[in-house]
């Protein structure tokens, strides 16, 4: 499907959609009010502990200024996402203010489509430039955080240990995306699961899944017989 003329309405891309907007504006509430919880505790504690004097007990002594940056980091976040919740909520409450581009083309979904049989479901898209700051734009990537410590991430995605050995964990949980796994690749795996069984994990982050690790199962294509 592709537009026939100027007269055919685009069918335009809204980053984010209705629920996942109201999923992120809620999630940033919810984080201000459990910093804001902490922050009361943190400061309850700061007090009972006082200010350090000489022949107090050591691990107490300590416990003070490590308990104030606590609160003193928990406040600017608390303050990064009240002036992000207000850019979000005046300017981009609107759907219409959330579109990003438009559908060039998106072709028609079919099973066991020649030659090669596979699943064809794609679409190509148009950014329009002025909705993204293409200077400081990082590239595709994936939120792999939320559900998953970065422990967690990492024992799922690399739970043998020798795959483990160069395993970082992305910066604010954002897992860059490039490139394009090559058919071998699918076929052939390099990785290995924690009973050395070569394997390919694979991450996504859905809609009302959020951040899943699975395995491929080598499966091709669909065939209707």
């Amino acid at each position: 499907m592709s537009p026939k003329g100027s007269s055919q309405p685009r069918e335009e891309i809204v980053a984010l959609g209705t629920m996942g907007y109201q999923n992120a504006t809620n999630a940033m509430m919810a984080t201000i009010g459990d910093l804001a919880r902490s922050i009361a505790v943190w400061k309850g504690q700061v007090k009972w502990l006082g200010e350090p004097v000489d022949g107090a007990d050591v691990a107490n002594t300590a416990r003070q200024p490590e308990t104030q940056r606590e609160v003193e980091k928990a406040t600017r976040r608390i303050h990064s996402l009240n002036k992000l919740h207000d850019e979000v909520t005046k300017l981009r409450t609107n759907p219409d203010q959330r579109v990003i581009g438009c559908v060039l083309h998106a072709e028609p979904i079919a099973i066991s489509h020649e030659p090669h049989r596979f699943t064809s479901d794609w679409a190509f898209v148009q950014l329009y430039k002025e909705k993204i700051d293409w200077a400081t734009f990082p590239g595709n990537k994936v939120y792999v955080g939320g559900k998953l410590s970065p422990p967690d991430f990492g024992g799922f995605m690399f739970p043998h240990p020798e795959d483990q050995v160069d395993y970082e964990y992305p910066d604010d949980g954002l897992l860059q995306a490039f490139g394009v796994v090559k058919d071998h690749e699918i076929r052939q795996p390099q990785h290995l699961h924690v009973h050395d069984q070569k394997v390919l994990m694979v991450v996504k982050n859905g809609l009302t899944t959020g951040t899943t690790i699975g395995r491929v199962n080598g499966l091709d294509s669909f065939t209707r017989v």
